[in-house]
């Protein structure tokens, strides 16, 4: 959205902010808000996705991903089960 909006990389997180509800907001209000233009995208993302998820849920994601196995499903189903965990 940003990036193609060929937004500056300083205000990309501020630009952003717009767009988020919920937990993300509140991430936003407490934690960027005072200097949204110092802090990287990605850095954003990574910290917001710390703030709104539980600690262990990408240790329980892998788990369930390596607990996911074709067996008698098609591989229709299964790779739909798969991109469901993955893209979580």
């Amino acid at each position: 959205y940003v990036k193609n909006g060929q937004a500056k990389q300083e205000r990309r997180v501020f630009i952003l902010a717009h767009c988020l509800k919920g937990c993300m907001h509140e991430f936003y209000t407490r934690e960027v808000s005072d200097d949204p233009y110092q802090l990287q995208l990605k850095r954003f993302f990574t910290e917001l996705f710390n703030h709104c998820f539980p600690i262990d849920f990408r240790m329980k994601q892998w788990e369930k991903l390596n607990q996911c196995y074709k067996n008698e499903k098609t591989i229709r189903v299964y790779i739909y089960e798969l991109s469901e965990l993955w893209n979580i």
